[in-house]
């Protein structure tokens, strides 16, 4: 190990350690990319190691020229003697290099790793031939590193996790010493900047924090940016307040910029953007991003979030690389460039709150698009003709009380949200991959295709106020996966499936749809099961097998106006806890072995 001081200038800002398997694909890109475009260098070992070189000596120099290192415990991260041996030096560097350290706990908590518990423990009992010393040095390791207070995430999602403070965190401190003013966070730093105390050509990246104020009189932020000819990340806060109208220059320089509330109509036309990456202009007065056209060739982020002078969107042909684009909340947008259907590098796009667009572009080269979000897209008129290959969109939201079909080419689709599509009539039988789905307010639906429910990923199911839904396909009964069913306020709804046998659900509820009579049978051991709720149905009786629901704490019959008996078998539920009874108007006043039960809090019956 090369014994650098802690005042060495590091030759890497961070450097991640990661089990690539668990989260390379997306995590840990997302979290790659959004450092280095806020001018953070980072070294993730698949994007660095030179061929032909060592590769332990050079991981561990790269450790050791970092100033931070981030690493993310995911449950096979200990399964790899390499991650395990990176942890190590990281540590050591912790502890004689005064390296700073950020854990995150990636679907594993910090007492796992710490302690090794599953699945730490499973993978370090695969160690038991390995040299004792190295082993006890892994295990120390990640004894101390369990202890580091970070990030802890539960089952992360595609941009589910705000990676806003980790990064923060990660560049306000990001080695001061040794970047000598390059980077401008702190609100001192800031004020002396803009009066003239630091020099601005030095300025690589400048963060103004909240609260700053743009309005003492010998302050003008375009005199200062002009200076700032080295400047490649500009991030203001939302509360920044901007005395000044118009901004009239921009540093060409410029690779990342966030500006929420940006005061002007357009960007400066003298802006040169051919470095830029990313740009976040979140509430801005913007009516169009530039007077004249300018190529963005390297733009991969697009943000204009709550822009609502906008009124058409740029044309995107002069963004060949966009990646993710959010249009939310644009609520004035009415035309957007028929160009969007040939953004073939688009993974993200989101039109939510989008209340005055009434069409969209043919989709016809878009084969990279994950996420598209058309939710409260209540003017749209029609969902968008699909022309090439989108088999990657995963995740769709629509909400339009015009759109009457959706395309069949949605087979990728594996979470699905329909809210107030009042016209719609059927869901397409091709889509045979979905996990989630939520429909609520799409009265013309009768069924669901049986098709649907073919595939064992389902794990979660939500159905309200669908008044012409009538039945539910018989496959739903056989989801061995699915975790959460619920229908709710489904007037018409008269069929489920005769039996259910699903293994790992937790919570069923069933409400509010006063013509379904009967309750399926419960083919084998549904232990899962904690929660189930029956409540203003017209259940007249429950199955025997009602006792099959070992572990069952909480049933819910109230308002079950019909129901006229209660299945002896109720007693075999050991595990529950309270049962509701109350609005059972035809029940009987001794429901007969039931009064025994301890753990009930509600009242059998409600008395008159």
């Amino acid at each position: 190990m090369s014994h650098a001081s802690s005042s060495k200038v590091c030759k890497y800002g961070v450097f991640l350690s990661f089990r690539g398997i668990d989260t390379r694909r997306n995590f840990v890109s997302h979290l790659y990319n959004a450092l280095e475009q806020r001018g953070i260098d980072v070294f993730k070992d698949d994007e660095r190691l030179e061929t032909g070189k060592s590769i332990p000596n050079e991981l561990m120099k790269a450790i050791e020229e970092s100033r931070f290192a981030i690493v993310i415990f995911s449950e096979s991260y200990a399964s790899s003697r390499w991650c395990l041996e990176e942890l190590a030096h990281i540590i050591k560097c912790r502890n004689e290099l005064d390296q700073i350290v950020i854990p995150i706990f990636y679907d594993v908590s910090p007492s796992d790793v710490s302690h090794q518990n599953s699945p730490f423990a499973e993978s370090f009992s695969k160690y038991k031939d390995d040299e004792l010393e190295k082993v006890q040095r892994w295990r120390e390791a990640c004894k101390e590193a369990g202890k580091i207070s970070g990030y802890h995430l539960q089952e992360c999602k595609y941009h589910s996790f705000e990676m806003h403070s980790l990064i923060s965190q990660t560049g306000q401190n990001v080695s001061r010493e040794e970047y000598a003013n390059s980077r401008v966070w702190l609100i001192e730093e800031v004020h002396d900047l803009f009066a003239g105390k630091l020099k601005t050509k030095k300025v690589e990246s400048l963060r103004i924090p909240n609260g700053y104020r743009f309005d003492d009189d010998h302050i003008n932020y375009n005199k200062v940016f002009k200076r700032m000819q080295c400047l490649q990340v500009l991030i203001l806060h939302r509360r920044t307040i901007c005395s000044e109208s118009t901004v009239t220059c921009l540093p060409s320089n410029l690779r990342w910029i966030e500006w929420p509330n940006y005061p002007s109509s357009s960007l400066p036309e003298g802006f040169e953007p051919s470095q830029l990456v990313g740009l976040c202009l979140r509430g801005s007065w913007l009516v169009e991003l530039w007077p004249i056209p300018k190529k963005l060739c390297n733009l991969k982020y697009l943000n204009l979030s709550e822009s609502l002078g906008l009124t058409k969107t740029p044309n995107f042909g002069d963004m060949p690389n966009l990646e993710t684009l959010s249009l939310r909340r644009c609520e004035n947008l009415e035309v957007v460039h028929p160009y969007l259907g040939h953004c073939k590098m688009l993974t993200y796009l989101s039109l939510t709150g989008c209340v005055k667009l009434k069409k969209l572009p043919k989709f016809v080269c878009m084969e990279s698009l994950e996420i598209l979000l058309l939710d409260e897209c209540t003017s749209l008129k029609r969902f968008p003709k699909i022309c090439g290959d989108m088999r990657r969109l995963s995740i769709l939201y629509v909400e339009s009380p015009w759109i009457r079909s959706l395309p069949p080419s949605l087979s990728g689709l594996s979470r699905l949200k329909l809210k107030g599509c009042e016209v719609l009539e059927s869901i397409p039988d091709s889509i045979l991959n979905l996990e989630r789905l939520h429909i609520s307010g799409c009265n013309k639906l009768t069924t669901l295709p049986n098709s649907l429910f073919e595939s064992q990923q389902w794990i979660f199911l939500y159905i309200y106020r669908c008044s012409g839904l009538v039945e539910l396909p018989v496959s739903l009964g056989v989801q061995k996966k699915l975790g959460f069913l619920s229908v709710e306020e489904c007037e018409n709804l008269t069929k489920l499936p005769s039996s259910i046998q699903m293994e790992s659900l937790t919570e069923l509820k069933i409400s509010n749809c006063p013509k379904l009579t009967t309750f399926p049978e419960i083919i084998g051991d549904m232990h899962c099961l904690k929660s189930l709720t029956l409540e203003s149905t017209g259940i007249r009786e429950l199955p025997l097998s009602i006792g099959n629901l070992s572990g069952l704490e909480y049933l819910n019959l109230k308002g079950c106006e019909d129901l006229v008996s209660l299945s002896n078998s109720l007693c075999k539920l050991k595990n529950l806890q309270r049962l509701i009874l109350r609005g059972c108007k035809k029940l009987p006043g001794n429901v007969g072995d039931l009064q025994e039960f301890e753990t009930l809090e509600e009242p059998r019956r409600s008395s008159k």
